[in-house]
């Protein structure tokens, strides 16, 4: 017989929170024992308190002696003060040696044990700094934290290549250990892609992990900084944007016939309709979707990754791939067909083929084309800039470029209206 509610210690544990809990086990002798479980960054310990309990005495809702009765008040407040503040006690000191903390070390110092320090490896300190930014919520998105968890995948297969421990102390991740996982993540083929990274998407592992050192050396768990003298150079490269032309072409073309091929062309014609994300986009609902005073179909929704509102009203064409999935969204609860980002990219890549548009496509670029398209079209860069969702117009620039058709626009414009360029004031005096 097991029963478990959580009790937590009464400490503001900014790094490692921690909780106990009791529950009662019957043991081969039909007796029921008092167990103490101890949590600690998803990890846990339980172990026995050698009391032994009368079912008639225990509180299970409570998961406590029963509070009403004058003769188990006492046996509580030994629990406080022998059981939790003792363990308190032992996390407070580990705290003060800095070394690494698991559940069992508690175990071991409530029992008065020697407990042997542990210090941090490279990967034990990552996963604690994970689990201190799922605290923070405000801070963090689900996003930033599932590209923490990305550079820990990404550790492990630099460590595994480099044969080299799981259990690298902390300590030993060096400048010359930096340069190797630069490399690292430059050559590594990632199985799904068939590539490795480019030089701006390890650096984002690479700002990532200089996040986790710094706090490393705040919490005085590191002395010396890898990073420092270690330049991260960012690549200036052009967003990928289909024209005018492409985005028909695609629009067009019946992709054989191939639904799956239909669904995904859909899925990145709405993108590039809206300019969503596609952590926005697959998120989705029909209860996002609401009709304005102006007649039109608004989005509102809060945005994944910055966790930002965002309140845009759709054009027609997105209204249009709104209804051909509305009637199935009422099943599944998703507005659009739920195909993973890495699937969608995988089905782009093929429609590209069948189309013959010469440019990588992938979901994002949906969204870059909605940006150039519409700075070309001659909307202001502050609309688009909130059309997108950006908190600042310096986001939106990057899609602000000169492109051929921009510069045949502007000539037009020039050679049309009542400019020292114009052909008409060339006829005029002729």
């Amino acid at each position: 017989m097991k029963r478990n509610i959580s009790h937590q210690g009464s400490l503001s544990q900014e790094d490692l929170p921690y909780s106990i809990s009791y529950f009662l086990l019957e043991n081969t002798s039909r007796k029921h024992i008092l167990y103490c479980r101890i949590i600690l960054s998803r990890k846990k310990c339980d172990f026995s308190l050698h009391r032994e309990v009368e079912l008639k005495d225990w509180d299970f809702k409570m998961n406590r002696y029963k509070q009403h009765l004058n003769h188990l008040k006492n046996k509580n407040f030994r629990l406080a003060t022998d059981v939790e503040g003792k363990i308190e006690g032992v996390y407070q000191e580990l705290k003060r040696m800095r070394t690494y903390i698991e559940p069992v070390m508690l175990r071991d110092g409530y029992r008065e044990k020697k407990v042997r320090a542990s210090e941090y490896s490279l990967l034990t300190f990552l996963d604690a700094f994970i689990e201190e930014i799922r605290t923070k919520p405000q801070e963090y998105t689900p996003g930033t934290i599932h590209h923490y968890t990305g550079l820990k995948n990404h550790l492990v297969e630099f460590l595994k290549a480099q044969r080299l421990s799981l259990k690298l102390p902390l300590e030993s991740f060096n400048r010359n250990m930096l340069d190797r996982f630069d490399r690292h993540l430059l050559t590594w083929k990632n199985p799904k892609l068939g590539r490795a990274m480019n030089r701006n998407s390890a650096n984002k592992s690479l700002k990532k992990l200089k996040t986790v050192m710094l706090n490393a050396i705040k919490k005085q768990f590191l002395t010396d900084n890898p990073f420092t003298g270690f330049v991260i150079h960012n690549v200036r490269v052009n967003k990928v944007a289909l024209t005018a032309e492409e985005l028909e072409l695609l629009r067009e073309h019946d992709l054989g016939g191939n639904v799956s091929l239909q669904n995904v062309r859909n899925l990145f014609l709405f993108a590039a309709m809206t300019g969503l994300r596609y952590s926005d986009a697959a998120a989705l609902s029909p209860s996002d979707i609401t009709k304005g005073n102006d007649g039109r179909l608004w989005i509102t929704i809060t945005q994944r990754k910055t966790q930002d509102p965002l309140h845009v009203p759709m054009i027609k064409e997105a209204e249009r791939i709104y209804l051909g999935y509305k009637l199935q969204s009422k099943s599944s609860g998703r507005l659009l067909v739920p195909y993973s980002n890495v699937k969608i990219n995988l089905y782009l890549k093929e429609i590209a083929r069948i189309v013959n548009i010469k440019k990588r496509l992938t979901h994002h670029v949906a969204r870059h084309t909605f940006g150039t398209l519409a700075l070309e079209s001659g909307i202001d860069i502050k609309t688009v800039s909130h059309l997108l969702g950006h908190t600042s117009i310096k986001s939106t620039e990057c899609y602000a470029r000169v492109t051929n058709k921009l510069l045949s626009d502007t000539l037009t414009k020039l050679e049309e209206g009542n400019t020292p360029f114009s052909t008409k004031r060339g006829k005029d005096q002729a």
